[in-house]
């Protein structure tokens, strides 16, 4: 083989393996995230339906981007999400308990007691009186006698020290959405009496 085609061989051989490095050195880069595959509204219960995984530049995927589609299925969404953008751990409220779709979210502003002294937990399911709901019309069950009562179960979505002298405290609250809207004004007023932790 003469010396040219040998040289030209090193050449091209030097040329691909250059190309196969920027392109595993790019490879390398990319990172993996989780994205809502539309734009979603907040207060959404996150299903297998609203994401999915994709790959980007590592420079632009935010710190806190989550990775895996299980640290975002069950979820609460706490602001709205854009379709494709990376769904950070800031995004996202507790765990709803299995629930799916919508929910109707409510600030409950609270006493002391109401809020615990402030250890009512993000993720916490409580269930609530009410008050006076019973008198309205309300046809809601309790729990343990079956009376048509105002209780309902809510999911505590935050609890932040922002209230008033007497309602110090205000406990942002999810509840499924066919909750009679006399039930949310109640909540809205902080006209209820806390029961007792519950489940979904």
């Amino acid at each position: 083989m003469r010396l040219s085609q040998l040289s030209w061989l090193v050449i091209a051989a030097v040329a691909v393996a250059g190309e196969l490095a920027v392109q595993f050195a790019h490879r390398e880069q990319l990172e993996r995230f989780v994205a809502p595959v539309r734009n979603l509204p907040p207060f959404r219960v996150l299903s297998a339906a609203d994401i999915r995984p994709l790959w980007g530049p590592a420079s632009r995927v935010p710190r806190g981007a989550l990775m895996s589609t299980g640290a975002v299925l069950g979820h609460i969404s706490m602001t709205a999400l854009p379709v494709n953008k990376p769904i950070t751990a800031g995004e996202l409220g507790p765990l709803a308990g299995g629930r799916a779709g919508s929910l109707a979210v409510v600030g409950v502003p609270a006493t002391a007691a109401m809020a615990l002294d402030g250890q009512l937990a993000p993720g916490e399911t409580i269930g609530v009186w009410a008050s006076g709901s019973s008198r309205t019309g309300v046809r809601t069950r309790s729990p343990t006698r079956g009376r048509v009562t105002g209780y309902i179960r809510v999911l505590v979505l935050a609890v932040s020290r922002s209230g008033t002298a007497s309602r110090p405290y205000v406990i942002l609250v999810a509840i499924p959405r066919r909750t009679p809207h006399n039930i949310i004004a109640a909540l809205g007023a902080g006209a209820v009496t806390l029961v007792s932790q519950a489940s979904w």
